[in-house]
């Protein structure tokens, strides 16, 4: 199964394009890619797209992409998402910065690392649905589109219902406020019993 908010025009001047995919296989990721790399190899002032997932599933999509796959930029996204959802906030804004086009012009397709910090449990998880939204806020000032890809043999059901609501177009996207203030209101876990209590 594979579903997407859908193709749209190249954002505009400082106006941050957040969508989503999700799929459950190789030829369903393969799928929802595909188009979105060729609007950003057509796209007028951009660099090449940058597609950041798994191993595994950047392998298919090189072989999908054929002879395209030279004007693509490929990156293991355990060596984008190296540590906390703060540290990809830092990341995507330095790569901006670096490598984009004017206004922040580039199409990033975007899987989270789901086989390591981000879904090492329940309150991490939570604070990267917190980034997804926080980004619609942090990066609306950039022309970026972005493709973020929910792969369900990673990403929980939970995960990627929470993720829904980060994304606008999906139908049931909340604004920031509204969500980030529900995901504080959840409780922070009891300290465990070896935890040092300090005066």
């Amino acid at each position: 199964m594979s579903t997407s908010t859908g193709a749209r025009p190249a954002a505009a001047q400082g106006q941050f394009d957040h969508r989503m995919a999700v799929f459950g296989s190789d030829d369903a990721f393969v799928a929802a890619a595909l188009p979105f790399l060729a609007e950003g190899l057509a796209a007028p002032d951009e660099p090449p797209p940058v597609a950041i997932a798994a191993p595994g599933l950047l392998a298919v999509l090189r072989d999908a992409l054929g002879a395209d796959a030279r004007d693509v930029g490929f990156i293991d996204h355990a060596d984008w998402y190296t540590g906390t959802a703060a540290n990809a906030v830092a990341q995507g804004a330095g790569y901006l910065a670096a490598n984009a086009g004017p206004g922040g012009r580039v199409h990033l397709l975007m899987e989270p690392d789901w086989a390591g910090r981000a879904g090492r449990s329940a309150r991490e998880s939570t604070e990267w649905i917190r980034y997804e939204s926080l980004a619609n806020l942090l990066f609306a000032p950039f022309a970026t589109t972005v493709l973020c890809a929910y792969d369900t043999r990673t990403a929980g059901p939970a995960v990627v219902d929470a993720a829904r609501r980060a994304h606008p177009g999906t139908g049931v996207y909340e604004q920031p406020p509204v969500l980030v203030r529900e995901l504080d209101a959840v409780p922070l876990a009891p300290p465990p019993q070896s935890a040092a209590r300090l005066p």
